[in-house]
């Protein structure tokens, strides 16, 4: 959690709260956490990681049944890696052909911290979350580590010396602390001389305006936490997204646990570490439109000499992001033929299409 905006962070959260409204009793919602492990992070020790006056994991664990559960409040993740595994009463039935839920968050314009998304069913029926679980895909698999583990060192003196590292890239080095948070230990001290992670590493976010500016996080453009507001179809999630670790779509008919990890491996010494952080979810009604790589168009795109050419049988919307995941034009869609000039390439972009009746799908467009 970044907190250079803390009156903007107060206000969106106190609307946050508000938003989340009770479920009715139909309504799937999460009603225990099932396992919690945040990442070394300047909130550790704070309520917003339920770690306030915390000496041992199952204290840990019933603080944050009652903030999350109970309370209806936000977990801040921490850093990379840092996870949260919650259990969802009655299960979430998957919709064909729609977005399922919403993963809700505390994310603003210029305030992205994305977390990758896991869901599981019970097949066994034992009401425990060992059975296997599946990533929602997102759209930066095409540039991430799919399979990066990291581990963090206990400090000599946790309330005042930085914390080490080490991953599985053989790159090494310190989460500093800062000016904000200087009495608290950043490390979670109930996890032993060391604790490691293992998961998804998303590309950096965090990026400065200019030297000496303000640091804001752009979000990336469907399938992750606490990457677009709440109220943004970009919160959307498609159950039929959900991959094994081949990579391969699998079906769900639904989904009784989610998990939800921080993507993101950056801190800077004035915003700190990137955080996810976690709200909850919220079911969707029939009819509510994909993000997902799964549905089909009528609509055939072909590039050439910084020009997108768009046959569609559909009206609806492009949405155009660089390699960065930063939205650099939107071009309504009519039916029949158009051209779209594209601003000059460097190297990629991501083509998403918004189409009439819901459905969306997403294109990966390089220079020839």
């Amino acid at each position: 959690m970044r907190h250079i905006y803390p009156v903007i962070l107060h206000i969106l959260t106190g609307l946050l709260l508000l938003g989340v409204a009770t479920l009715s009793a139909q309504e799937s919602r999460i009603t225990e956490v099932v396992a919690y492990h945040p990442a070394p992070g300047q909130f550790m020790g704070s309520k917003v990681m339920a770690s306030e006056g915390v000496s041992t994991y199952q204290e840990l664990l019933q603080q944050a049944q009652r903030i999350f559960v109970q309370e209806g409040r936000f977990l801040s993740l921490g850093g990379w890696g840092g996870y949260i595994i919650v259990r969802i009463q009655p299960a979430l039935v998957n919709q064909p052909n729609q977005a399922d839920f919403a993963i809700l968050g505390n994310a603003f314009i210029g305030n992205a911290e994305p977390g990758i998304i896991y869901v599981s069913q019970d097949a066994n029926g034992n009401g425990l979350a060992d059975d296997p679980w599946y990533r929602i895909r997102g759209s930066e698999d095409y540039r991430s580590n799919l399979d990066y583990t990291i581990t963090y060192y206990k400090p000599k003196d946790p309330y005042n010396d930085p914390i080490a590292w080490s991953d599985s890239e053989g790159e090494s080095g310190l989460i500093p602390r800062n000016k904000y948070h200087t009495a608290n230990s950043y490390y979670p001290l109930w996890e032993g001389d060391k604790v490691s992670f293992s998961g998804v590493l998303l590309p950096d976010c965090m990026k400065q305006e200019h030297e000496g500016g303000l640091w804001k996080s752009q979000p990336y453009a469907y399938g992750y936490a606490d990457n677009h507001p709440n109220d943004s179809p970009g919160s959307h999630i498609d159950i039929d997204s959900a991959v094994n670790a081949k990579g391969e779509l699998v079906q769900l008919d639904r989904i009784d646990f989610l998990k939800v990890q921080t993507g993101v491996h950056q801190q800077t010494d004035e915003t700190g570490e990137v955080s996810t952080e976690f709200a909850g979810i919220k079911p969707l009604a029939k009819g509510t439109s994909i993000t997902s790589p799964t549905a089909k168009p009528a609509v055939h795109l072909f590039y050439s000499d910084n020009q997108l050419y768009v046959e569609s049988e559909v009206t609806g919307t492009l949405y155009l992001y660089n390699i960065d995941g930063q939205l650099v034009l939107t071009h309504p869609l009519s039916v029949g033929r158009a051209m779209v000039t594209l601003p000059a390439m460097n190297d990629c972009y991501v083509a998403l299409l918004r189409l009439e009746g819901g459905a969306t799908t997403s294109y990966r467009i390089c220079r020839q």
